[in-house]
C-alpha cells in the first residue's frame, strides 16, 4: 500500500479559524481578518502541490485531465446558484449606468478573471469577494502542468524548492513595488502577480515536506522537539495577533502581513501533520471541523448576504450586532449547511471517479510514497 496525505480534521479547523477570521472582518469586528483569505492560499497551495506529488509517485504521472475534473466537481456546483442569485439581484437592482459593468463583473466571475475585472474598475457588487476564487483558478491552471514539466526536466529537488521561494520573494517585492510607486489598492491588493506569496509558500512547504526536508519523526529529541514547540506557539500567537490587528493597505502592501500569515500558517500545517502534535487535537475540535468542512459555502455566501443585511463592515457594533450582524451569521450558516448537504457533498462523492490509482499493488517505500521518482 502507498503512503498518502488522508484526512487530517485539523485541517479542517485551520479552514475553520481562516473564514470565521474573514466573517469577522467584513463584520467590522477586527482589522485584520481579511487575511485569512492568505492562510486559505497557503493551505490550498500545500494540499494541491502534495496530491499532485503523491499522484506522480504512485502513478508515474499526473493527470491534468482528471486533476481539472476534480476541480470543477469541487468548486463549481457550490459557485453557480451563489453567482446565480447574487448577478440576478445586482443587475436587478443596478441604474442604467452600472448595469453593463455589473453584467461584464458577473462575466468575469464565471470565467475567473473577476480580480482584474476589479482592478479594472468594473463594480463588484456581491460578488466582490470572488478576486481571490479567481486567484485560486488561475493558480489552478497554471501550476499542475508546469509542476508536471519541472518534475520530468529538474533532477534537484531542491532547485524547485528555491524556485518556488524566489518566486514568492518576487511577488513580495512587486507587491511592495507597486504600494511605494503609487498603484491602486486593487493593483496590488488583488493582482495575481503581486498576491502569489501565500499560495507559493504553502507548495513549497509541500515540496519541503513530501520529499522529507521537514521530517516528522515519532521519536525526535528533546531539545528538537522543545525547540519546534516553541516555533509552533510562536506561529500561533503571531498568525491570531496579525488577524486580530493588521490593516490594510500598509500592513499588507509593506510590511509584509500576508507572508507572515502564510510562514505561521505553513508552520501550523506541518506540525498538526507531525505524530504527537498538541495543536491537532486543539484544531480538530467537532465545531471547527464542522465549520471547516463548510468553509467553501461560507465564504460563497458570507458576503451576498452580509450585503443584503446591511451586515457589511456594520459600524456602532453595540446597535447592529443583533439586528443585522448575527441574523446575517445564522442566515450564512444556514446557506452554507444547505450547500453542503444537496450540493457539494454529492458532487464531492462524484470526484473519487477521477482519483489517482496506482497501476499495480507493488508495495512501495514510505519515502518514495510522498515523492517523485527523479
Amino acid at each position: 500500500m502507498t503512503t498518502r496525505l488522508g484526512y487530517h480534521p485539523a485541517l479542517d479547523g485551520i479552514r475553520a479559524i481562516s473564514i470565521l477570521a474573514v466573517m469577522l472582518y467584513h463584520s467590522g469586528l477586527i482589522h485584520g481578518g481579511f487575511l485569512g483569505v492568505d492562510v486559505f492560499f497557503t493551505l490550498s497551495g500545500f494540499l494541491i502541490t502534495t496530491l499532485l506529488l503523491e499522484e506522480r509517485a504512485n502513478i508515474g504521472s499526473i493527470s491534468l485531465r482528471d486533476f481539472y475534473f476534480r476541480r470543477a466537481l469541487r468548486l463549481l456546483p457550490a459557485l453557480v446558484p451563489v453567482v446565480i442569485v447574487s448577478g440576478v439581484a445586482m443587475i436587478a437592482t443596478a441604474g442604467p449606468a452600472r448595469v453593463g459593468g455589473m453584467s461584464l463583473f458577473v462575466l468575469a466571475v464565471i470565467f475567473y478573471v473577476a480580480n482584474w475585472a476589479a482592478i479594472a474598475g468594473l463594480p463588484q457588487g456581491m460578488l466582490g469577494h470572488a478576486w481571490s476564487l479567481s486567484i485560486e483558478e488561475q493558480f489552478y491552471l497554471v501550476w499542475p502542468p508546469v509542476l508536471a514539466l519541472l518534475l520530468r526536466r529538474v533532477r534537484a529537488r531542491w532547485l524547485l524548492v528555491a524556485g518556488l521561494l524566489l518566486a514568492a520573494l518576487g511577488s513580495i517585492l512587486l507587491r511592495y513595488h507597486l504600494a511605494v510607486s503609487g498603484a491602486t489598492g486593487r493593483r496590488f491588493y488583488l493582482g495575481t502577480d503581486a498576491h502569489a506569496d501565500p499560495i507559493l509558500i504553502g507548495c513549497a512547504t509541500a515540496c519541503l515536506v513530501s520529499w522529507g526536508y521537514i521530517r516528522g519523526g515519532s521519536n525526535p529529541s528533546a531539545s528538537t522537539r522543545w525547540r519546534w514547540q516553541a516555533a509552533v506557539l510562536a506561529a500561533a500567537a503571531v498568525l491570531v495577533a496579525v488577524l486580530v490587528m493588521a490593516r490594510l493597505p500598509d500592513d499588507y502592501a509593506r510590511r509584509g502581513a500576508s507572508t507572515i500569515v502564510a510562514v505561521a500558517a505553513g508552520i501550523l500545517i506541518v506540525d498538526v501533520l507531525r505524530p504527537g502534535s498538541r495543536l491537532a487535537p486543539l484544531l480538530a475540535w467537532s465545531p471547527l471541523v464542522w465549520i471547516g468542512k463548510r468553509s467553501y459555502a461560507l465564504y460563497l455566501w458570507h458576503l451576498p448576504v452580509f450585503f443584503l443585511a446591511g451586515a457589511l463592515w456594520a459600524s456602532g457594533i453595540l446597535e447592529y450586532l443583533p439586528s443585522r450582524i448575527v441574523p446575517a451569521w445564522v442566515i450564512t450558516f444556514a446557506m452554507a449547511a444547505a450547500s453542503y448537504r444537496w450540493i457539494e457533498a454529492p458532487a464531492l462523492r462524484l470526484k473519487s471517479r477521477f482519483a489517482a490509482r496506482p497501476a499495480d499493488r507493488t508495495p512501495v517505500a514510505p519515502s518514495a510514497a510522498v515523492a517523485p521518482a527523479l
